[in-house]
This record gives C-alpha cells, sequence and structure tokens, in this order.
C-alpha cells in the first residue's frame, strides 16, 4: 500500500514562516474574493436581461439586436477578454458585509438598496450600533476554554442561528472583528453549522491544520481513560477536510489519502483517534 512520506513537523514555526503564511492565505482569499465577484457580476448581467427581455414580451415587441445594445444589455465576458474588476470593490464588499452581519435586517434586499442609496448619497449608513461600546483592552481573548464553554452551552446542538451564536460571543466579552471573519472565511450563512464555526474558531488559536486540529480534538474530548483526548474519526473527518476545502493549498488527493491511511493503519475497532496519532506520526502529512 503507498504510504504517505515522512516529514519532519515543525511545532514551532518561526516568525518568517508564520509571515508568509499569512501572505499565502490572504492571497488565496483575494482569489476566491475575486472569483466570487465575477460571478456576481455575471449574475447582475443575466438579471438586467431577463428583465429588459419581459420589458418588451410584456409590450408586446421583440428588441431587435442594435435596441438590446442601446439598452445595455451586456454581453457575457469572452474568455480573451478577462474581466476588469475595479480595485475598491473587494473593500466595498466586505465593509457592505461586515455591516450587514453586524445589522441582520430582517429584510435584507431592501436593506442593502438603503445601504447602497445613502452611500451613493454620502448619507450615514443604515448599520446597527452596539448598545454598549466596549474599548479595545476590555475585549477577551479567545483561548481554547472559552471554546469549550460555548461548545458546552451549545448542548450537542449541530446547527445554531448566526444571531444567537453572536450573542453568545459577545456575552464573552470576545473580539467582534474576529467572528466576523470566521462567518465569511468558512462561508457560512444564517444557520450555522457549529463544527465548521468551531474549527475555524481553533484554527485562529493553531496557524497550522494539524495545530488547529490538536486544538479542537482535546476541546471536543470526552474520552479521558487513556489519558490522551480522543474523538470520533468521523468527527476528526470532517474538520479536516473543511479545513482543507477553506484553505485551498491541501488537494482533495491528499486528504483522501491521509484519511485512508489513519482509518486503515491507525484507527482501532472503537473508531477513535488520539492526538498522537497525527501529530507526532511521520507518515502523517496533513498540511
Amino acid at each position: 500500500m503507498d504510504t504517505p512520506t515522512p516529514t519532519n513537523i515543525c511545532k514551532d514555526p518561526n516568525v518568517g514562516e508564520l509571515k508568509t503564511e499569512i501572505r499565502s492565505s490572504i492571497h488565496r482569499l483575494d482569489q476566491k474574493l475575486n472569483d466570487v465577484i465575477t460571478a456576481v457580476c455575471c449574475l447582475k448581467n443575466k438579471v438586467e436581461t431577463v428583465v429588459m427581455k419581459t420589458d418588451y414580451l410584456q409590450r408586446g415587441l421583440c428588441p431587435p439586436e442594435d435596441e438590446q445594445k442601446s439598452k445595455g444589455f451586456a454581453k457575457m465576458p469572452q474568455p480573451d477578454k478577462p474581466l476588469v474588476i475595479p480595485p475598491e470593490l473587494p473593500e466595498l464588499l466586505k465593509q457592505f458585509t461586515q455591516a450587514a452581519i453586524r445589522t441582520r435586517p430582517p429584510d435584507l434586499i431592501q436593506w442593502s438598496a438603503t445601504y447602497f442609496t445613502a452611500l451613493q448619497n454620502g448619507d450615514p449608513l443604515p448599520i446597527k450600533e452596539q448598545p454598549e461600546r466596549i474599548s479595545l483592552s476590555d475585549w477577551a481573548v479567545l483561548t481554547p476554554e472559552l471554546l469549550k464553554l460555548l461548545h458546552t452551552k451549545l448542548a450537542g446542538r449541530l446547527t445554531i442561528e448566526t444571531s444567537e451564536l453572536l450573542d453568545m460571543w459577545k456575552a464573552q466579552n470576545l473580539p467582534i472583528d474576529l467572528f466576523e471573519s470566521i462567518i465569511i472565511v468558512g462561508r457560512l450563512a444564517e444557520e450555522v453549522e457549529w463544527l465548521k464555526f468551531f474549527v475555524l474558531a481553533c484554527s485562529s488559536l493553531g496557524v497550522t491544520i494539524a495545530k488547529t486540529l490538536k486544538i479542537a480534538c482535546e476541546i471536543l474530548s470526552t474520552e479521558r481513560e487513556s489519558g490522551q483526548p480522543r474523538i470520533p474519526f468521523s468527527t476528526f473527518q470532517f474538520l479536516y477536510t473543511f479545513l482543507a476545502d477553506v484553505d485551498g493549498e491541501v488537494s482533495r488527493t491528499q486528504v483522501n489519502r491521509m484519511l485512508t491511511y489513519l482509518h486503515q493503519e491507525i484507527i482501532g475497532p472503537d473508531e477513535l483517534i488520539k492526538v498522537s496519532d497525527f501529530i507526532n506520526n511521520p507518515k502523517v502529512r496533513l498540511e
């Protein structure tokens, strides 16, 4: 059986490596954001085309090609003509997303129209202000203990509304910016899968995928008989697959190879995985 090649796992990456990894992560996020922006622009063009054609059909008319052009029928960009994205658009969309998360409007479409109208006119934006302002020095630092407390409060729930989770997050005085970043990076919806949010929160402590999974395993473990934290392999598989997908640098082939090796060669009949199974094993390379 083809097993992974050994690798030296650096337990304490130096500052230079950390900076390189952060820059690489930011670059990957920018690329993904550009893909989203391109898709949104294409969708906008399609919607405008449908609306315009519907208007003509309702009047019993069939718009000729020249009228379509004059009325703004945008054609899909050709492969040899790349779409030019305004440089300020990514930051604008980021601010809009953060404002929407803070405000949590009941009618997102109507609120979005009001938001961009106010932005265009230079009016105050319809962003909900926090009733209590907390200075930066008063923010609590996210720790494994606080994550375990949140996990315990959820009492086994698999999903939770974003608004409810935000209230629980605020109750611990945890940084709102970190919460918003987790929601955005994880592409989480109004109903959040708790384990996805949880493992991304762990990643803010663990830096690497392996260290993140170690922290997650230690928090989620209820097994104390062997002296080592253990979790179901199915949970580990879910967390690792999701982290690798968000990271974007670990191929699906690599993920499947590692999971197959762990399940066939390491995991016992109890279907539990220990931290030492993937941290101190030279044949396991999760990154």
